[in-house]
């Protein structure tokens, strides 16, 4: 339901993904377990044909562009959240006045794994979205993961939610959902 990391009001005709390959040791102790749907993905070549539909996200995950919006992502959870500042943006273009929109992204490294960064930066410069990386082999001012970052900018974050502020998490919901969740309960 959350791959899909484009936007129709970019192009209607057109939708890009963002998925992780599931690779890892099988549960069984014997082998490996190669997700099906990721792994599918993975060995297709440029020009092969996929057949899927596409499913509407739950109205709760709606982003609607006339509040103020906190986006909270780690690894491919930034997928639903790249085409929520493609979104953004394309509001912009129209004249659009848009609130402020803070997206919190966490990943490894910011040299190797800090996905579509220039199209989020040129987005950023736009004034469609505030970039707030944090990327845990490089922390900056010890913000190692986004929960991290969101309490050191527990100020900035506050002003937003006080103003009606929505907030949208999207990524690792067994490791990254729960720091965010004390994050935001300690601001």
């Amino acid at each position: 339901h959350y791959s899909i990391s484009s936007a129709p009001s970019a192009d209607a005709r057109h939708a890009d993904l963002m998925v992780s390959v599931l690779d890892a040791p099988a549960r069984s102790g014997k082998g490996r377990y190669r997700g099906t749907g990721s792994g599918h993905l993975a060995s297709l070549r440029p020009g092969d044909t996929v057949y899927a539909r596409v499913q509407p996200c739950r109205e709760a995950f709606r982003i609607d562009h006339a509040a103020p919006v906190v986006m909270v992502a780690a690894g491919t959870g930034l997928a639903p959240f790249r085409g929520a500042v493609a979104d953004r943006l394309a509001a912009r273009r129209t004249g659009a006045r848009i609130p402020a929109g803070l997206l919190y992204f966490g990943c490894d490294a910011p040299d190797a794994d800090y996905l579509h960064t220039e199209e989020l930066r040129a987005a950023e410069r736009a004034g469609a979205v505030s970039l707030r990386p944090a990327f845990s082999a490089a922390p900056e001012n010890g913000a190692a993961f986004v929960q991290h970052r969101i309490a050191a900018e527990a100020d900035e974050v506050w002003e937003l939610l006080s103003a009606g502020a929505r907030v949208y998490v999207c990524g690792d919901g067994a490791r990254m959902a729960p720091g965010v969740r004390a994050a935001f309960r300690t601001l």
